[in-house]
């Protein structure tokens, strides 16, 4: 009898202890899956903020060359500017016009364009004025005390009038204007859109000498 209740005990501690190894087995093994899934949500993560941080470094990158492309183009091809005064009417409005300005120098001014410069007399500010003569060509002009000057212009410039010589405060006030100073030929008015390219009439102030 007593042998009986031994074995008895016996069998009940071997289930036991197979039934806590089996739990603790089965624990472990959850525990495993458990910190395999934070492991890959952890990566997962980790992956979206690596590729957020790629694009938000191409966005930069793709804004950084827009703008650089925009530099090139306005530098050396065309620009946009606005004009105002009266000094250019009636080709541009006195209110104000945007007018693309061409900056390729793909042919060397001549008489009648239209250019954008910059000022003699004020480099932080441009002037839009007509080419009326090249270097080399000698006028008469009436100056600021209606005293009448002949000049020649020399290499390297060019002298410039607004259409409106009423005015205009042009090379009649201070001179030829050096070509280093232009920044390229007024080709068009943006809106209502025209084309800047026709002759405009003689200067009635200034006169060529033939």
């Amino acid at each position: 009898m007593c042998k009986a209740n031994v074995q008895q005990q016996q069998q009940h501690l071997l289930l036991a202890s197979y039934s806590s190894s089996t739990s603790s087995s089965n624990s472990e093994q959850q525990q495993h899956k458990d910190n395999k899934k934070e492991d890959k949500s952890e990566q997962v993560q980790e992956d979206n903020d690596v590729q957020q941080h790629s694009s938000w470094k191409m966005l930069l990158l793709t804004g950084v060359q827009i703008m650089g492309y925009v530099y090139l183009i306005r530098t050396y091809v065309l620009d946009y500017s606005m004009c105002t005064g009266s000094s250019m009417l009636p080709t541009l409005n006195d209110h104000g016009d945007f007018v693309l300005v061409d900056k390729t120098q793909l042919r060397p001014i001549k008489r009648d364009d239209l250019i954008m410069a910059v000022s003699p007399v004020d480099p932080a500010g441009n002037i839009c004025k007509r080419v009326r003569y090249l270097a080399g060509d000698v006028i008469e002009y009436q100056g600021p005390l209606g005293i009448v000057r002949r000049m020649q212009i020399p290499e390297g410039y060019v002298w410039v009038e607004g259409d409106n010589a009423k005015t205009s405060f042009d090379s009649r006030n201070y001179g030829p204007v050096p070509l280093s100073l232009v920044k390229g030929r007024v080709i068009c008015r943006v809106y209502p859109f025209s084309w800047l390219d026709t002759p405009w009439p003689a200067s009635t102030s200034t006169t060529r000498v033939e």
